[in-house]
């Protein structure tokens, strides 16, 4: 009589899990990315193997975003997304400001490294502020906080003006708190049909074209 509930990580591709499990397995939530490179069309195969399988096999399902019920246009009664936005909630913003640009950097991400550095570079004539999380970039304006908790993480985007996102994910926790906290956050274009919540503070840029991209940034902060 006990119920199963499968809780580790669950890619929509990997369409031997839902295969496998119990019938009648709690799900999720069901995780994944909606930006891949286009000639990875095989995965996409595969999440549509998983779709199959699951409407046979499973009642409710729960997506951690909303690109796959936006993808492949699935039902809201049966598949509920989102739900990594669950816990999101307002914080209380600090008037005082140390830092312009708060910005999570990973150096292993496809897009992120030399366009950071550049976008850096162009910002700092400006004479912006940064507070880097994550892995550490050469900066003269600003400071290295390495990877740290996510108290820690809170308080410096609390003391901070602007985010610039991870280009390769939309609604994760550095962005959320950056959102909590009143911030404008620039993140990828790819991503602007997924947008659900903070319309306004969320602010599209291609990560790719370093001149276009600078000219939003000056616009929207207003130097």
């Amino acid at each position: 009589s006990k119920k199963i509930c499968y809780l580790n990580y669950l890619p929509l591709w990997n369409f031997i899990i839902f295969l496998l499990l119990p019938p009648k397995t709690i799900l999720g939530p069901i995780t994944g990315t909606a930006f891949r490179d286009n000639y990875i069309n095989i995965f996409n195969f595969f999440e549509k193997i998983s779709l199959i399988i699951i409407k046979f096999r499973y009642k409710k399902v729960i997506f951690s975003t909303n690109f796959y019920t936006k993808k492949y246009l699935l039902s809201k009664k049966d598949f509920k997304s989102d739900f990594i936005l669950n816990d999101f909630k307002i914080e209380k913003a600090r008037r005082q400001k140390k830092y312009d640009f708060v910005i999570y950097y990973r150096k292993n991400s496809k897009l992120q490294k030399d366009y950071i550095n550049n976008i850096i570079y162009n910002l700092g004539k400006f004479n912006y502020k940064f507070a880097i999380i994550g892995d550490k970039i050469k900066i003269t304006q600003g400071k290295n906080f390495g990877y740290v908790n996510r108290k820690k993480v809170k308080k410096i985007i609390s003391q901070s003006k602007f985010g610039i996102s991870n280009p390769e994910n939309l609604y994760s926790f550095f962005v959320q708190d950056c959102l909590s906290y009143n911030l404008l956050v620039f993140y990828n274009i790819f991503f602007i049909k997924f947008i659900s919540v903070y319309k306004n503070n969320l602010i599209p840029i291609t990560f790719k074209n370093i001149k276009k991209d600078l000219q939003i940034i000056l616009k929207k902060t207003k130097i």
